[in-house]
């Protein structure tokens, strides 16, 4: 499983390259590519589309709202981030999903639809699946760090848990060396926490159980029918175990 999203990500970023790549070769690199002015990486400037036509005498170019749409949605990246519960850096899949429906949930209903017709031509089916189980199993089950940060945690405490999250190595073996008012570290409260609301959800639905694996974001299932969903999944792809 991790070599589809791997291959996925890599061929991702090739295609979202292969534009800019191409307008800063010789043959183009006069081309007017974005609707304001853009700096080169040698600190010259490239005239946009409204400078090229005030220039020219012209009424400047107006964007329809269907290419800023789709601007939006091709300036997406697949990004990383820290699994709270391991410590490991890994693919921020539902980040990248979110902002996709975030972008989808912009248009009226006939047009989203449209839209994410257009969007899942570029996915594999295994992208699409993912992109529907984190719907309706993943978004939730992600709330409870969110959840626990604010609802267990003073607003100081919340900052430093914060800057855990999003700092660099050195920044979190700083702070995870706090200890709260218990003499306990903080970071190890937040990512017990976070663990035992998850094992408790994982429980309750054994089908997100299953598919937490089947994406290789758990290692084991927790209950005989999280198994056995574990293992209808990856019969019903084609996957053998």
């Amino acid at each position: 499983m991790t070599a589809w999203a791997a291959a996925r990500s890599k061929l991702r970023e090739q295609n979202s390259n292969f534009f800019t790549q191409l307008s800063n070769t010789e043959r183009y690199k006069d081309i007017a590519i974005e609707m304001e002015d853009t700096i080169n990486p040698d600190g010259s400037i490239r005239p946009g589309l409204i400078s090229r036509a005030k220039d020219r005498e012209m009424l400047p170019p107006i964007e329809h709202p269907a290419r800023e749409i789709l601007n939006a949605y091709y300036s997406i990246k697949l990004e990383t981030k820290l699994d709270i519960e391991t410590g490991n850096i890994v693919q921020d899949w539902d980040t990248y999903f979110l902002k996709i429906d975030t972008i989808l949930n912009a248009l009226n209903k006939a047009n989203r639809q449209d839209m994410a017709d257009m969007i899942t031509q570029n996915m594999t089916d295994l992208e699409k699946l993912r992109w529907e189980v984190y719907r309706k199993y993943f978004r939730g089950y992600n709330r409870r760090q969110q959840a626990i940060l604010t609802t267990q945690f003073d607003e100081v405490q919340q900052a430093q848990i914060r800057a855990w999250i999003q700092g660099s190595p050195q920044e979190r073996v700083e702070i995870e060396a706090i200890v709260d008012e218990h003499g306990q570290s903080l970071v190890g409260s937040y990512r017990q926490q976070t663990r035992t609301t998850g094992e408790n959800l994982r429980k309750l639905s054994p089908e997100l159980d299953g598919w937490l694996l089947f994406f290789e974001i758990t290692n084991t299932t927790l209950t005989d029918a999280g198994q056995s969903y574990y293992s209808q999944f990856r019969k019903e792809w084609g996957i053998p175990e």
